[in-house]
């Protein structure tokens, strides 16, 4: 986020406001700063007032898995297709 890495065609949004300055816009990011916050909103042309809505990133249901690979080919990726292959999510690692 900030001048230099937003986006030209995520900046150019904001010239929207001119021709719909009333409707509602959404705004979402799973990357913003708490330094960074009103660069989106100066550069979009948000409404105030503007409500901000944080929630955590945690997710119970997401797990990371690390093991060293034996080959260069997927075959050490086989016990994750045989456990989608049963249907149940409870069964992939």
């Amino acid at each position: 986020w900030g001048a230099s890495r937003f986006r030209q065609e995520y900046r150019n949004i904001g010239n929207l406001r001119t021709y719909f300055p009333t409707t509602p816009f959404l705004l979402l990011s799973a990357t913003i700063t708490p330094h960074n916050e009103s660069y989106p909103h100066i550069t979009l042309h948000l409404n105030t007032p503007t409500y901000l809505l944080q929630r955590s990133i945690a997710r119970q249901n997401i797990q990371l898995f690390f093991a060293r690979l034996q080959s260069a080919k997927y075959a050490d990726l086989d016990f994750l297709i045989s456990a989608m292959a049963s249907n149940s999510v409870a069964t992939v690692p």
